[in-house]
């Protein structure tokens, strides 16, 4: 077994080397741990969609997008992961003049850049960072009428790799313990990154629902930071040139969760997405496969 332990806070400016691409950037101190092994090849598990909806609690149509996401979710049970990014520099993603929280992100505005290459328009969405869009503009988004359809093709893909995530949690600390495991189902000698957000439940606050604003509204999957580097994530075996069929993959993270302050997180209602797609040089597009869990088991 190889083991090989990152502290990522004293590597910022080795990511942000290259000026040809937002530089990469840790929102907050984390510890990873790297180790591999081989096990008999296992089937091949069923291919979850990442729906990433840029959304806003000014945008009065973004309730409807969301209503549409819940329609693919109930179509496809277990099978859909969704993050709801909140950029910055939007009119329509400013909170309400009596909004409890500001949903906003760093993390959310620099993927928005960096990978989505801007947002013309709210609401709007991402499906497994795949393009196809008629927006030759912007390749990866899609309109929300498209969603259904994109969604329902990405479904039935054959993946080459299976992807486990799990995560324990310490009340006492507020210390989340996550793991991940990606199995290799054939050879793969292409360059790969993971991305693992963590996404919060059951907050209700004001958003502007057509010409009504609804002061009870529960938002859901609402980003809250990542804890792999933004935009591009972290690299997936980074000391393999080729990943046999049976390689494992195996990375733990230890990530300090903020439940102090008015944005506060809640732990009890957050979920973990992992997912794995192309390397920095390519943008972190093409998402391979995705996974979620409770933050707190």
């Amino acid at each position: 077994m190889k083991r090989i332990a990152y502290i990522f806070g004293a590597v910022l400016l080795g990511l942000s080397a290259c000026k040809e691409k937002a530089p990469s950037i840790r929102l907050v101190e984390t510890i990873a741990l790297d180790s591999y092994y081989t096990m008999p090849v296992p089937a091949v598990e069923p291919h979850n969609v990442l729906i990433e909806d840029f959304t806003g609690v000014s945008c009065p149509n973004c309730p409807a997008a969301t209503d549409i996401i819940k329609g693919i979710s109930s179509n496809h049970p277990n099978r859909i992961n969704v993050i709801a990014h909140h950029i910055k520099g939007n009119p329509q993603t400013f909170p309400q003049p009596e909004s409890k929280y500001d949903f906003r992100t760093d993390a959310a505005t620099t993927i928005s850049k960096s990978v989505f290459s801007s947002i013309p328009s709210l609401p709007i969405g991402g499906i497994d960072r795949r393009p196809g869009s008629s927006d030759i503009v912007h390749p990866l988004l899609y309109d929300r009428s498209e969603w259904s359809s994109i969604a329902d093709q990405r479904i039935n893909i054959a993946d080459s790799i299976n992807l486990y995530v799990t995560s324990t949690f310490n009340a006492a600390t507020n210390v989340a313990n996550i793991e991940v495991k990606v199995v290799y189902l054939y050879p793969v000698n292409t360059k790969q990154y993971m991305s693992i957000a963590i996404v919060q439940d059951s907050l209700e606050d004001h958003q502007e629902v057509g010409s009504l604003v609804d002061t009870a509204y529960e938002f859901e999957s609402v980003l809250r930071n990542f804890v792999t580097t933004v935009p591009f994530g972290d690299p997936v075996a980074p000391t393999l040139a080729t990943k046999a069929a049976g390689q494992v993959y195996l990375r733990r993270y230890t990530y300090t969760i903020p439940t102090t302050g008015v944005n506060g997180w809640t732990p009890k209602h957050c979920r973990v997405i992992a997912f794995v797609h192309q390397d920095d040089a390519n943008g972190a597009k093409n998402i391979y496969q995705s996974k979620q869990t409770k933050l707190v088991p």
